[in-house]
């Protein structure tokens, strides 16, 4: 393979990660409008700096070459007072990532690649998740949240909590 692919590849990778980035500045910008939210946080790969590793594409996993991880989606954790308002919040970050995108912001990402981790502020207590799929999701009252069958990973849950710490934004 030549090397000129794998920097391709490689670039486009960081360009990836950074796109999910501006994309959670965005979101983040939109949710602090609300009162009930205290604080957003990006967890997961965007995150962290990319490490190498070999990828699920064939042709650099048939040769066993290393890039850059590759992200698929943006993780973020939102610490929410109350559950009431949950399909505006989500369609408010849907809104926010379509005028992003359409003021040529460089963001690319698409609701759907958003996963949303939702903790009470006053104990840090996993709420649930805020899924974007209607088949996903359990009626409760006026909130809709993505019925957990088991919580995320414990290395998420610590990412999360620990990241509150460094939060993308937080209410005073």
């Amino acid at each position: 393979m030549r090397r000129t692919k794998i920097e391709q590849q490689n670039e486009y990778l960081l360009i990836q990660q950074r796109r999910f980035r501006v994309a959670a500045d965005v979101v983040t910008d939109a949710w602090m409008a609300f009162p009930e939210v205290h604080a957003v946080a990006v967890i997961g790969s965007v995150a962290k700096a990319l490490w190498k590793e070999i990828p699920r594409f064939s042709d650099f996993r048939r040769e066993r070459i290393e890039v850059w991880h590759e992200c698929r989606d943006l993780d973020l954790a939102i610490w929410i007072e109350s559950q009431q308002r949950l399909r505006e919040i989500h369609r408010e970050a849907n809104r926010a990532l379509s005028k992003a995108f359409a003021s040529g912001a460089d963001t690319s990402v698409v609701p759907h690649q958003l996963d949303i981790f939702m903790f009470d502020p006053a104990n840090d207590a996993y709420l649930g998740r805020l899924c974007s799929f209607n088949h996903n999701r359990v009626q409760q009252g006026d909130r809709r949240v993505r019925a957990a069958r088991r919580p995320f990973g414990a290395g998420s849950a610590c990412d999360a909590l620990s990241a509150r710490r460094r939060a993308v934004a937080v209410r005073t």
